[in-house]
């Protein structure tokens, strides 16, 4: 059992990138600390052509018809909020994409909302770092690749168990998760990504013996898989320029960081040359659309900024 409540997340979305593509899918598992377990899932009208939707919906089959007869995020923005409550632990696969684009659906909804959901600071837990530490041996980290390596299924009657029917369940008649191989349905994900951060527990902490795990040990002893949003909100504003307290507190998360790059995977970046490190970041500056590499970027000079000078 955990002694913290805990949400697991998952968001499909129209695209790869928060700032223009929209949310269509949300699904939230609440694992509250007595062991009580909360569920929250809606389909999203993205208020997008059927054309703009056609790329993602080859991946998730979630249908633009169906989609354009669901309520707006705004309509649902108070009750996600409300879901989230005093939760101050939020654990995803690649967490910092679902909360890039949770905060950019806030923002959408009003500046208060996008307020709102700042002030909350919560700490985001990333199953894919913790599971590049736990199950190095994995060829790849996605949520299909690990549980067909962790023997993980998950079928249609475990998520009508979990999900309350009260849940938004008209979605669809190509529902197929009776295997690992049919992932890209949210409700589906957040449950893989529980049984995830409990097989990585297991194995990182095996020398625990306590009935009790505590989150704040994760955050601890691996701190690689672990930000808090305010962190996120001061390394969107960070410049080269920049030269003040604030640093040093984004130079522990850039020193914290473990590159998902392919080449260096599961390394941390404070550990990689000056040169690789000067190489990634021309590689990635010629093309800064996605949030995540513009912070992969900043975090990589703050480290030639002050650990390599």
């Amino acid at each position: 059992k955990l002694r913290e409540n805990v949400i697991f997340i998952d968001i499909e979305a129209t695209g790869l990138y928060p700032s223009t593509d929209r949310i269509i899918q949300i699904a939230m598992l609440k694992i509250k600390n007595n062991g009580l377990i909360e569920t929250y899932h809606k389909y999203i009208n993205p208020c997008m052509s059927k054309a703009a939707q056609m790329e993602a919906f080859q991946i998730h089959h979630i249908s633009p018809e169906m989609l354009s007869k669901k309520n707006t995020f705004a309509s649902h923005v108070q009750e996600i909020y409300d879901f989230i409550g005093e939760t101050k632990y939020l654990c995803a696969h690649n967490v910092w994409s679902d909360w890039n684009y949770l905060f950019a659906e806030f923002t959408r909804s009003g500046k208060v909302w996008a307020n709102l959901l700042a002030n909350k600071d919560i700490t985001l837990i990333d199953t894919n770092k913790l599971t590049i530490k736990a199950f190095p041996s994995c060829d790849r980290q996605s949520l299909q690749s690990l549980s067909n390596y962790l023997s993980i299924v998950i079928t249609h009657n475990d998520v009508n168990k979990i999900f309350d029917k009260s849940d938004d369940q008209t979605q669809n008649s190509v529902f197929k998760i009776e295997s690992a191989a049919n992932l890209h349905d949210a409700r589906t994900d957040t449950m893989v990504t529980k049984l995830l951060i409990f097989k990585a527990i297991e194995k990182l902490f095996s020398q625990t013996h306590s009935k009790f795990f505590s989150l704040r040990d994760i955050v601890e002893k691996h701190p690689y898989s672990a930000t808090k949003t305010s962190l996120l909100e001061l390394l969107d504003k960070f410049n080269d320029e920049t030269n003040n307290e604030s640093d040093s507190m984004l130079l522990d998360l850039a020193n914290n960081h473990i590159t998902s790059l392919k080449m260096a995977r599961g390394k941390l970046i404070k550990d990689l040359s000056s040169f690789y490190l000067q190489q990634e970041i021309f590689y990635f500056s010629k093309n800064l659309k996605d949030i995540n590499k513009e912070r992969e970027v900043k975090l990589r000079k703050l480290i030639l900024k002050y650990n390599k000078a």
